[in-house]
């Protein structure tokens, strides 16, 4: 353990609210927001830093330079090359997961035996589907609270594009098509977790088409829901630019979801200028544009606060099946594009399925143990 008298916590947070505890002191733990200009993303320190629901008290880290950074960065003193130690001295009610995915099992089945009340985790889940499966399984009996960080969950504008197809503003819907990039196992687990937030279960997903990218294939794809359409998934080569948007067809109207969900487009139907028996999908003046700056994992450790103190939703936004559902529709395309593009039915039976990993070298902090 490094501790100094020096290094204590910001007096905002000390000694109130929920003692939180972090295990992988890397990007996403402490310095995301350097990489990000619009301040939508932020790391989960950054997240809790004003959240008066909690404590940052401790973390843990096998890397020397990430605990002194974290340190430095977060005036936090109780920090550990164990994670097991971390736990064991300083019981956290909240741990959360920032470790490498392979670790992510472990890590989080250390957390529910220390007797923690809630995990937050990176997603994905774990590596593998069994993996997955036995940390969610884990969580259920012990009755802990499992949070998973596909942050699109909490984004302000996303919301509002669920709403308005809750309420039907398109009529049936049709079709949709989606474009991502950054891997399958990376922002494509976001990509599915999100469509089957707008869309609900998916049932069954078919690979078009990939190419490799650093360890992690874009893989373009169809995916069935139970609603009864279909979404075609166009992945696209991030080293040229950042593209992540969503074009949904209903029989009265249409949706584009733009610039990573800053942005909504909504069509309506109107008369064809060019056809007197058809109508057309026209763009409507009503826009929404994302006005509320609050970052979105801001948003969720909020919500975490408002389920621990019993006075919020009876699960989060983002909760363990649902990231295992995520995974398995990633797994489902490299299967089938493994399979000669075969149709795989959802969920998987074979759940030794494991993502791949996309090694970025500013992405990537030392394995937490």
């Amino acid at each position: 353990m490094e501790s100094s008298p020096l290094n204590t916590l910001n007096s905002a947070n000390v000694g109130t609210g929920f003692r939180t505890a972090f295990i992988g002191l890397g990007r996403m733990a402490s310095f995301l927001e350097e990489e990000v200009v619009d301040g939508t993303y932020i790391s989960h320190a950054a997240a809790i830093r004003d959240e008066p629901q909690f404590q940052l008290t401790a973390g843990a880290d096998v890397d020397e330079g990430q605990r002194a950074r974290f340190r430095d960065r977060w005036s936090v003193s109780a920090l550990f090359e164990s994670a097991q130690e971390m736990l064991r001295t300083e019981r956290p009610e909240v741990v959360c997961v920032c470790s490498p995915t392979e670790r992510h099992m472990e890590n989080c089945l250390s957390a529910i035996e220390a007797g923690c009340r809630a995990i937050f985790c990176e997603k994905p889940v774990a590596s593998r589907l069994d993996e997955a499966d036995a940390v969610v399984r884990a969580c259920e009996e012990r009755n802990i609270i499992l949070a998973i960080n596909h942050t699109r969950r909490w984004t302000p504008n996303f919301n509002t594009a669920r709403e308005l197809l809750l309420a039907g503003r398109l009529g049936k819907i049709q079709s949709a098509v989606a474009h991502y990039g950054g891997g399958v196992g990376n922002i494509g687990t976001h990509l599915f977790d999100l469509l089957r937030f707008l869309f609900g279960e998916a049932e069954a997903v078919t690979a078009l088409a990939d190419w490799n990218s650093d360890g992690d294939p874009d893989i373009s794809g169809y995916l069935e829901f139970a609603a009864g359409f279909g979404c075609h998934i166009v992945a696209n080569d991030t080293r040229a630019h950042y593209f992540f948007e969503i074009d949904v067809i209903g029989a009265e109207g249409r949706l584009r979801i733009c610039r990573n969900g800053q942005a909504l487009e909504l069509y309506g139907l109107e008369p064809s200028p060019s056809f007197a028996y058809a109508q057309e999908l026209s763009r409507q003046p009503e826009f929404f544009e994302s006005r509320d700056r609050t970052p979105s994992l801001r948003l969720a450790y909020r919500e975490l606060a408002s389920i621990l103190n019993g006075v919020g939703p009876a699960r989060p936004a983002c909760a363990g099946a649902d990231g295992i559902a995520a995974m398995d529709i990633a797994c489902g395309l490299m299967l089938s594009a493994r399979h000669g593009r075969e149709r795989i039915c959802l969920p998987l039976n074979a759940r030794h399925e494991k993502l791949p990993s996309r090694q970025r070298g500013n992405a990537v902090s030392a394995s937490t143990h």
